[in-house]
């Protein structure tokens, strides 16, 4: 079974064409890290706080049929990898970072991270429709917001797309979820 739905495989398949060196930042658990490295052969590297791993240090597990992870218990905000990634996924980070600046700062810094010509592949929830005190306050950035700081960061659109998310965690409410796929330009 695939960790992951038909918006986020459609994304995966169009970033990830070839066997190569992906980050997958905020991995949660490393369900995604480890299915693209068993399926499809690649090298994922993942980073999320809540893994259960010692904290600080990088990982291995190389006992897969195909490809290889590494995975870190940390917070991306103050990783600075040792590699330049073919690709870059953030799936699900965007709007966790907590307001405006901490997603200005995480969207250059996942730009840093790759390979001229690199796949930048981000998933987030850009707005929630809600009744539920949980949600107000929440900062959610726009899809504009992002596109422009990408931009400006030397990344170039390749695709996007919407789809509106309805459940019952935290009270029945709709969240509109953004899927999009840059190309980084940078050059160094």
């Amino acid at each position: 079974m695939k960790p992951f739905n038909a918006h986020t495989e459609r994304l995966l398949r169009a970033a990830l064409p070839r066997t190569c060196l992906i980050f997958d930042v905020g991995c949660g658990n490393g369900e995604i890290a480890f299915w693209l490295a068993e399926n499809c052969g690649h090298t994922v590297y993942g980073v999320d706080p809540r893994l259960p791993l010692p904290r600080g240090y990088w990982h291995s597990v190389t006992d897969l049929s195909r490809g290889e992870v590494r995975l870190m218990n940390g917070h991306v905000e103050s990783l600075n990898p040792d590699h330049k990634f073919d690709c870059v996924l953030a799936l699900g980070l965007l709007h966790s970072l907590g307001g405006r600046g901490a997603v200005d700062t995480m969207l250059g810094r996942l730009c840093q991270w790759t390979k001229p010509g690199a796949l930048l592949a981000l998933s987030w929830l850009s707005s929630t429709r809600s009744s539920s005190k949980r949600h107000y306050g929440v900062y959610h950035p726009t899809e504009d917001e992002v596109l422009s700081r990408l931009a400006n960061f030397g990344a170039s659109l390749q695709c996007t797309w919407n789809a509106d998310i309805i459940h019952s965690d935290g009270g029945t409410h709709c969240h509109r979820a953004v899927y999009a796929l840059w190309r980084t330009e940078h050059t160094t």
